[in-house]
């Protein structure tokens, strides 16, 4: 779409275009008529939990998980526990004070709160203010830039208001099972530092049985329940009951030193002496709440429209992080300057405390845990051991593994000896036998007689002993001395034995030849050799028989060891992984109690001076949103209308050549040079008509030419065109006639709406469409009432037909005409049906056909006038030359 066209659908809903931004800008203001002036204060709080020191180490480089702890910490800002107890903390603030002061809220909002508060509630504040005089004082009415509520104990300024310290008794806790450092700070209101610099503790490991020092109160109904880290509570920034605004933009450097948990954040004063009771009367206010939901600080919490105590109203506090760092601002408006700083100092004091209670709770649940699982895992291991030991005892294990490794030692060296002694025994057997051969008879008989037999007998059982011996020989001197004693005995039995067969023996040589004294050493010592293999396998036979018994009770005890020392080992493995995970979980906690220890940087400020009300910039903005909007919804209605509109679009659609086009008659049509436009448009189409009849016709002096007006729809302006035309061709010197049909029983006549502008005339006649209409197949058969006119003596007949949709029409009829001409409306769609309709009607027709387009819009018209003569002023032709980015054109050549 040009610009120029832009600006001209802008120019048409001119009236849209301002209405729609001043019915805006009027509920705008309706809305923020009753908005009042509003007081920013805002602190900044480092919270470390990036970049802060950790005993880990640890460091958070994932931007994923370093965006997941903010979010975790806004939410815990902005959860209704936290908003909870700073309402109850607001509210506890100022029903204590017996009379405005503009250092906590102003005196109108003041007394708009006594007004609404029930007597029950009023009762409670003022029991606990009874009960805790020296507790709960009056703010003093200081006016000047230094309070002495803000002073140290060790300052000698002098002030109305007189610091008391409070008087404490030391009293004992004895330690429970399961309890923790942290809840018996809580339980008794002190800080876990402070609990383990008073008790001279360096961890928070504590024993059942043990016994802490606590310094509380002396006049305290109880120790307080709620968790309280602080001991101090905010500090006021005006002099009390003063409507004029104080200076005091920069407070003491320590004011804020109150959310340091360290034991020096006990010394520093405030109007309130003891933290302590006042935080269990906001813990009965807060338990008044949550009692039923008809209360009065129940409906405070849920109101939409209360502005200082509501969850509402607090949950509009801003958090933002500063950049990348580790700082987040928090930012609180509000209508009075004093609630707005001070819903800040208790927003942070909650918030503080809220992470700590979250962070160790968790902690200390950790530790606890692998604690029980720790002493679980030790006893298992302890009964797994003793079990172990019981069975060795049992057993008579020393060293399992040594002892089996030994036995089998002993029992391969027992195999090869015994193997060896058979083959010895063997071999001395085959010797034995092969001397007896060569030896003869009486030989033979003299070596077994009594005396021989007997030696050898007692060799065999001296051998046998000396086995038994060196089998089981071990440092007994006694057994040394026997062995050598048996090993004298065989020598001498071996003598013995030769003596007696020397002597039987008188022939020297075998029946061979051989020297029979060689034969008899030889077997002499075959027999020693056989009778000592003999004795040692005897021995080594029941040895084997003793090692294969240690064996068979051997084995199943392997596998009980095995069962045992895996479940030792399995055991063991666990207790030490529970040891580091407990340890782990100990890191943890110490780093959690430096990651909680939060610090204020900037305390929230008392705001001197009001923020500019932004009504004007809301009612701009809302003036600029609606001129926007109209001008998206004009644009996004013109650019998806799917009407044909111009006759770029129309040519593209309906896939013929135009013809001509036929202007929008409307009121300001008038405003232009309409006496120009039509005659001049008429002009181009009657021109156009007879440069398509000149090119299509070979007879160019042809009488008469017919030329067929039809359209696929009924109201299309077909008569209205015809007309024009008819009296265009009588003005060039032609002799026209424009036949119009009338239906047969009609009431009415088709007409595009502005028949009145183009009347009938002369030249037109009505024909009417009887029921075989579509069988005629000649121009005459239309005029059965004008059978005096004669056709031949006109040049032009423009002959309108029925719309092809919903009427027949003649199709001998439609081919003799020499050009059809299509009438088409600019604001309707091309649909479907006027495809199928115009398809069929070319289908049968054999002249040209085009397009004449009615009903175009003015601005469309420039295609074919050029610039529509209109007046202009001097600015707006510079206007629309910009637009144009005609920036050089003129009128003339200068």
């Amino acid at each position: 779409m040009k610009i120029i066209y832009f600006v001209k659908i802008l120019s048409r809903n001119v009236y849209l275009l301002i209405l729609v931004p001043l019915i805006l800008v009027a509920v705008v203001f309706f809305l923020t008529r009753k908005d009042q002036w509003s007081y920013l204060s805002e602190t900044t709080i480092y919270t470390g939990v990036t970049s802060g020191y950790s005993v880990q180490q640890q460091s958070y480089n994932d931007v994923i998980i370093k965006a997941t702890i903010y979010d975790n910490l806004i939410t815990l800002i902005k959860s209704r526990q936290t908003l909870e107890e700073v309402s109850a903390s607001l509210l506890a603030q100022h029903l204590l004070l017996d009379r405005y002061d503009d250092r906590y809220i102003s005196k109108e909002h003041y007394d708009e709160l006594l007004s609404k508060v029930p007597p029950d509630l009023l009762d409670i504040v003022r029991k606990a203010k009874r009960n805790n005089p020296k507790f709960f004082k009056s703010p003093s009415g200081k006016t000047s830039r230094y309070d002495s509520s803000y002073s140290s104990p060790g300052d000698n300024r002098t002030g109305n208001t007189v610091y008391d310290e409070p008087r404490t008794k030391e009293s004992y806790h004895v330690i429970k099972p399961g309890e923790t450092m942290f809840s018996v700070a809580r339980s008794y209101g002190l800080s876990v530092r402070k609990l383990m610099s008073d008790n001279h503790l360096k961890t928070t490991e504590l024993s059942a049985g043990q016994r802490l020092k606590v310094d509380i109160p002396d006049q305290m109904p109880e120790p307080a329940s709620y968790p309280s880290e602080t001991n101090i509570e905010p500090a006021p920034a005006r002099g009390a009951g003063s409507d004029k605004l104080i200076d005091t933009t920069s407070l003491p450097s320590d004011f804020y030193s109150q959310f340091d948990t360290s034991t020096s954040a006990a010394m520093f004063r405030h109007e309130y002496a003891d933290t302590t009771a006042f935080d269990k009367l906001v813990k009965r206010l807060i338990n008044y709440g949550h009692q039923n939901d008809d209360n009065f600080i129940y409906q405070l919490w849920n109101s939409q429209k209360d502005p200082f105590y509501s969850i509402n109203a607090l949950s509009s506090v801003d958090i933002t992080r500063i950049q990348a760092s580790d700082l987040l601002k928090l930012s609180y408006k509000s209508t009075d300057p004093g609630i707005a700083q001070q819903t800040l100092v208790f927003l942070t004091k909650a918030f503080i405390r809220s992470f700590k209670l979250l962070k160790q709770n968790q902690t200390d649940a950790v530790i606890a845990y692998f604690k029980r699982q720790l002493e679980d895992a030790m006893k298992r291991l302890q009964k797994a051991e003793s079990d172990l030991l019981g069975f060795n005892s049992r057993n008579n294990i020393i060293n399992f593994y040594e002892q089996t490794k030994e036995i089998a030692a002993k029992k391969e060296e027992l195999d090869v000896d015994y193997q060896n002694k058979q083959i010895a025994l063997a071999g001395s057997d085959a010797a034995l036998r092969i001397i007896e051969k060569k030896l003869e008879t009486h030989a033979k008989l003299s070596l077994n007689t009594s005396s021989i037999l007997k030696i050898r007998d007692e060799l065999t059982d001296a051998n046998m002993q000396i086995a038994n011996l060196e089998i089981d020989i071990g440092n007994d001197s006694s057994s040394l001395k026997q062995l050598a004693k048996l090993k004298n005995r065989v020598e001498y039995l071996k003598l013995e034995l030769k003596n007696n067969i020397d002597q039987l023996y008188l022939v020297t040589n075998s029946v061979e030849g051989l020297p029979l004294k060689d034969l008899l050493n030889s077997w002499l010592e075959n027999v020693v050799t056989y009778e000592e293999s003999k004795a040692a396998l005897r021995v080594l036979s029941d040895r084997k028989r003793y090692y294969q018994k240690v064996y068979e009770i051997f084995a199943p005890l392997g596998a009980q060891q095995k069962r045992f020392e895996r479940l030792i080992g399995v055991t063991e493995s666990e207790f030490l992984e529970l040891l580091h995970d407990l340890n782990l979980a100990k890191l943890r906690q110490q780093d959690d109690e430096l990651a909680t220890n939060l610090k204020v940087v900037d305390a929230p400020y008392f705001p001197l001076h009001a923020l500019r009300s932004k009504a004007l910039l809301l009612l701009l903005a809302a003036a600029v949103l609606g001129f926007v909007f109209v001008v998206i919804i004009l644009l996004a209605l013109e650019f998806f209308d799917a009407t044909i509109k111009t006759a770029e679009r129309a040519e593209l659609l309906i896939k013929l050549k135009l013809a001509g086009q036929y202007p929008k008659i409307v009121k300001q049509i008038y405003n232009v040079d309409i006496g120009f436009i039509l005659p001049r448009l008429v002009e181009i189409m009657a021109q156009n008509i007879k440069i398509s009849l000149h090119k299509s016709l070979n007879n160019s002096n042809k009488k008469p030419v017919f030329v067929l007006l039809f359209s696929t729809r009924d109201s299309e302006g077909k008569t209205t065109i015809g007309r024009e035309l008819t009296r265009k061709f009588k003005s060039f010197g032609e002799n026209a006639l424009f036949l119009n049909y009338i239906k047969e029983n009609a009431g009415h006549s088709e007409e595009f709406g502005i028949g009145e502008l183009i009347p009938p005339g002369e030249e037109e006649v009505q024909y009417i469409i009887q029921e075989n209409f579509f069988e005629m197949n000649d121009t005459r058969d239309l005029l059965r009432d004008y059978e005096h006119l004669d056709l031949e003596s006109y040049d032009y007949i423009f002959v309108e037909i029925p719309s092809l949709i919903n009427n027949a029409y003649p199709i001998d009829l439609i081919q003799k005409f020499d050009l059809a001409l299509i009438v088409v409306r600019a604001n309707r769609s091309w649909t479907d049906a006027d495809k199928a309709a115009l398809s069929g009607f070319l289908s049968v027709t054999k002249q040209p056909t085009q397009i004449i387009f009615n009903g175009v819009e003015l601005m469309f018209l420039d295609s074919v006038l050029g610039e529509i003569p209109m007046p202009r002023s001097k600015f707006r032709k510079t206007l629309k030359r910009i637009l144009t980015f005609r920036f050089h054109e003129d009128n003339v050549i200068s």
